[in-house]
């Protein structure tokens, strides 16, 4: 039986599309600089082919709709959601993780695209130690699948330390400092079946250049990963 959630503080989908339009622009701002004052890193980037997603009615039906007044703040873009329901459509062989839920919208794009495939569990890790759950759930549950995703309240690497699952699928967009996103990478790519999806949120060498160096050393430079792609802050790739 869903929990009834407390009423969430509303803020308009245009205030959030400006905020995201904002944030992504600085974000390459800062990048350019970055590589503009760091030309070794510019290797980096040249080696990740952009994505280009076609039009997709079954996300916007099944997803957009349903988080449209939904409070959206620390959202992943449009775009980008609708990477995640088509590379979940797509997981077959484990489980799906994600590692930083907030409030839930990134997860609901992860569990609407595997009921159309799969149908995978979704587990959600994230302490929701900034009071989020109740948003979380409560936004789970208004779209409807509540019976698709686990909520795991714990940080990311006590879950993975306990973890006994093989994972087709995971989305990393966690804490945000180089020591914890070298973590969540190596402590829970190593349950990636091989084959699988990695897919890590905010990476740059502008505003989130620790989530960047995480990302190049451990994915891009570590041998266990190829076929990599990106679409906006996303990093796409491949375990071997």
């Amino acid at each position: 039986m869903p929990i009834k959630m407390a009423e969430p503080e509303k803020i308009s989908g245009k205030i959030v599309k400006i905020r995201l339009f904002l944030v992504q622009k600085l974000n390459m701002c800062l990048d350019a600089l970055f590589l503009m004052a760091n030309p070794e890193n510019a290797s980096f980037f040249e080696k990740i082919a952009d994505l280009r997603l076609k039009k997709n009615k079954e996300f916007e039906n099944a997803v957009l709709r349903k988080i449209g007044g939904m409070n959206r703040r620390h959202s992943v873009s449009g775009p980008e959601l609708q990477l995640l329901f088509e590379q979940a459509k797509k997981a077959k062989g484990g489980c799906i993780v994600e590692i930083g839920s907030y409030f839930g919208i990134s997860t609901i794009a992860l569990a609407h695209g595997t009921r159309m495939g799969a149908k995978r569990r979704v587990y959600a890790v994230d302490p929701h130690k900034r009071g989020s759950f109740r948003e979380f759930g409560k936004n789970v549950n208004a779209a409807g699948v509540e019976a698709t995703v686990f909520a795991v309240r714990d940080s990311s690497k006590n879950a993975a330390s306990g973890w006994k699952e093989k994972i087709s699928l995971l989305f990393i967009d966690g804490g945000h400092t180089y020591k914890n996103a070298k973590t969540d990478i190596l402590e829970w790519s190593r349950h990636l079946e091989k084959n699988g999806t990695i897919v890590v949120h905010d990476v740059s060498f502008g505003l989130y250049r620790n989530v960047g160096r995480a990302a190049r050393e451990e994915i891009m430079e570590s041998g266990k990963f190829s076929r990599f792609s990106k679409l906006g802050s996303m990093l796409i790739a491949k375990k071997n």
